[in-house]
């Protein structure tokens, strides 16, 4: 027997939230936006990391790019392309 929450609880918590509450807002500084995206860039790259999760947070991502100057986002660009993996 595992510990772990039944997923379908999960979901149905999670769903249960989102309608009475809505979405979740969070404020985060331009530095610290900056690296989470540089964490999702980073975790797009494993190779089992596939799926609707990685969708949403690609998209979180990018929207959370659109937040930062220009500078931030052309370094950002360069960080979805595995070519410029140090």
């Amino acid at each position: 027997m595992s510990d772990l929450p039944d997923m379908a609880d999960v979901a149905a918590a999670l769903e249960a939230q989102d309608a009475e509450r809505g979405p979740i807002s969070i404020e985060l500084s331009a530095f610290v936006a900056f690296c989470l995206i540089g964490q999702i860039q980073l975790a797009t790259r494993h190779p089992a990391n596939c799926g609707p999760s990685l969708d949403y947070a690609v998209q979180f991502a990018n929207a959370l790019s659109e937040k930062l100057p220009p500078s931030a986002r052309a370094v950002i660009a360069l960080g979805w392309n595995p070519e410029n993996d140090g």
